[in-house]
């Protein structure tokens, strides 16, 4: 009868502790310290889906779902998985391009994070909501916006911007007389993955908005007959909105060409007002 109350204490230890007495090698690790989550809110929108959350140093991304919850899991990251057990602080980013950049601090100690420290409650939880301001507002129209595949003439993409903030820089392509340089045409229907870039002689510029409230930009674009396929598409002008302390790997993440006038372009996190724009078949 002792023999048997003993091994019952004895697993009763086992099962109540986060380590093995007996064995002090071979602990038993409590999963929920290798996740993190919170939630972030946009400003001027209820729908807060595609915020990129990253994690420097261990190079972790994921993105907010349309509620702004987030989760990020230590466990994905290569550099843990290799044995390194990194102490110290991290800085964690919120991003969309024409928003606030934000950051929240972890702690992390032999690569568990710091739950009760720096920006992490005792669950954690990034303790307070993060909210990111909107930097600039972009509404886009085409005119004509709805054309036949034969055409060849003029088509005008006119873009409006209004800042939000004191100042914004914004990256962009200037053509002669102050038009807007680049665009892109974004294939709409999920069968058609097609991007069509639009460009004019012209030069990468940073432009500082300030004092303007409201800014408009056009292409005159020259459409040559069956210089585009037949399809749906929506207009996005080529806007790179620079802020200071993005880090290079975080917009790797998009490509490697994501801030300049390219493909990758379309990957970035932008909220703005599209126009849409279809090309038929042509006339009998």
């Amino acid at each position: 009868m002792k023999i048997l109350r003993f091994t019952f204490v004895v697993l009763f230890l086992l099962s109540a502790c986060t380590y093995n007495p007996f064995f002090a090698d071979d602990e038993i690790k409590d999963n929920s310290k290798f996740k993190i989550s919170g939630q972030v809110r946009l400003d001027e929108t209820d729908d807060f889906s595609g915020v990129s959350i990253y994690l420097e140093q261990l190079d972790l991304y994921t993105e907010t779902d349309k509620r702004g919850n987030f989760e990020l899991n230590l466990q994905l990251s290569p550099k843990l998985q290799v044995g390194s057990k990194f102490t110290g602080f991290l800085h964690l980013y919120y991003y969309v391009n024409n928003y606030e950049l934000k950051t929240s601090t972890i702690f992390m100690k032999d690569g568990e994070f710091g739950y009760g420290m720096a920006d992490l409650d005792q669950q954690g939880i990034v303790k307070d909501d993060v909210l990111l301001g909107k930097l600039l507002d972009v509404k886009t129209t085409i005119t004509p916006n709805k054309i036949k595949s034969d055409y060849t003439g003029q088509v005008q993409i006119q873009v409006r911007l209004e800042n939000r903030a004191d100042s914004v820089v914004v990256f962009t392509h200037f053509a002669k007389e102050k038009k807007l340089g680049s665009a892109f045409l974004k294939g709409k229907e999920a069968q058609f993955d097609y991007i069509h870039l639009i460009s004019q002689p012209s030069n990468l510029v940073a432009t500082v908005i300030d004092s303007v409230k409201y800014w408009t930009m056009d292409i005159n674009w020259e459409v040559e007959s069956n210089e585009v396929d037949i399809g749906k598409y929506e207009a996005i002008p080529y806007l790179f909105v620079y802020q200071e302390n993005i880090p290079d790997r975080l917009l790797f993440k998009y490509g490697k060409s994501a801030s300049v006038f390219s493909k990758d372009f379309i990957n970035m996190p932008f909220r703005r007002k599209t126009a849409d724009f279809e090309i038929a078949p042509k006339s009998d």
